[in-house]
């Protein structure tokens, strides 16, 4: 079983590797690059620090025109339509 600072640890190694690769490889719009960490409706005792460089740490987005939150629920996706 891997441990949540395992976990945590190769997380942000890939986001290494993936910040890297984007500064050598291609050009990202860190303004329109939304980061969400998804999450159980149980709350989970361990906490998780991921590094995502020049990203927006948001609990929500909105991506080909439906809300995404962390939970996965529908709830910001029904009040954005009801809204609109």
């Amino acid at each position: 079983m891997i441990l949540p600072e395992g976990i945590q640890n190769n997380i942000n190694s890939v986001m290494n590797e993936i910040t890297f690769w984007f500064q050598n490889s291609l050009s990202l719009n860190y303004h329109k690059t939304h980061f969400i960490k998804l999450q159980t409706k149980k709350q989970n005792k361990a906490i998780i620090q991921i590094v995502a460089p020049n990203s927006i740490n948001s609990n929500s987005t909105k991506f080909l025109g439906l809300v995404i939150d962390n939970s996965l629920s529908w709830k910001d996706h029904i009040t954005a339509v009801t809204l609109n």
